[in-house]
């Protein structure tokens, strides 16, 4: 994996991680658990801006050249002015944190990519496809990537009644921990890979919204999640991406088995039928 990086020149030893308070950029791990090597596939996202390393969102190499991510992220890093852009797939992208600042980032594990937005992408459609693409001009070796699905796989399950119980698991970098009490809220984060279940909360044309019943111990994304892995179960099939807002008790996934996220794909992967 590191073989395949390259060191990005002239950049802070330090990344400025980017928690977007009350903005509609969502979602880090909350209620989560370290990943480790389970979702090798799921990486993060990280731009430099003026001599400032940031990271907004979280994403899946869906092929060795491929990697899949929210369409509201690029959209915010093109915003940002941002000339280059990085992923990182090592599960903990840094050894020391404090609450803004990351210093001894491991810059050999960055690989540089190339911004495909989604010109249909509209975050107030019924349909936002909030989904693009960051390509890599060499290919990734050593991680498998993740499946995608199939034409309707979830509007088929759902028919059939195979989602009332079904888990998800959701991947990503973003905040980790909320701290409530003595000021404003607190939010920490160590850009560290986590996941956690949820449950089907609705299926909707679009979108899959996913429930956070703390009662099931189901886990959520937050800030800087956008992007991260939606997968079936414990599987290595990704149905859905963590995509915009969502409400109290629910979180919202961009479906990847619709006819429009899988004609933006087609022009980067080969879709299974």
């Amino acid at each position: 994996m590191k073989s395949q990086a390259r060191q990005p020149v002239a950049l802070v030893a330090s990344v400025v991680l980017l928690l977007l308070l009350g903005t509609s950029l969502t979602h880090a791990i909350i209620n989560g658990t370290l990943d480790g090597n389970l979702h090798p596939n799921v990486g993060v996202v990280i731009f430099a801006v003026d001599g400032e390393l940031i990271s907004p969102c979280s994403g899946n190499l869906i092929a060795p050249t491929v990697f899949v991510t929210a369409a509201h992220c690029l959209e915010f890093i093109q915003s940002q002015g941002a000339t280059q852009v990085w992923v990182s797939f090592a599960s903990q992208v840094v050894a020391d944190v404090d609450f803004i600042s990351v210093s001894n980032l491991d810059m050999s594990t960055l690989i540089p990519g190339t911004l495909h937005p989604n010109p249909a992408f509209d975050a107030h459609g019924p349909d936002p496809n909030d989904v693009a693409v960051i390509t890599f001009e060499t290919p990734v070796v050593g991680i498998d990537p993740a499946v995608l699905p199939t034409p309707g796989l979830l509007d088929e399950l759902g028919q059939q009644n195979g989602l009332k119980d079904q888990v998800f698991t959701v991947v990503g970098y973003g905040v980790n921990q909320r701290i409530v009490g003595g000021g404003p809220k607190t939010y920490l984060r160590d850009l560290s890979r986590r996941f956690a279940t949820s449950g089907l909360n609705s299926l909707g044309p679009a979108l899959l919204r996913l429930s956070t019943n703390r009662n099931k111990r189901y886990g959520e994304p937050s800030f800087a999640d956008s992007g991260g892995g939606i997968f079936f179960g414990l599987s290595n099939t990704l149905v859905a991406i963590v995509g915009l807002r969502g409400t109290p008790g629910m979180y919202q996934g961009y479906r990847l088995d619709t006819a429009s996220a899988r004609a933006f794909l087609s022009s980067f992967v080969t879709l299974p039928n």
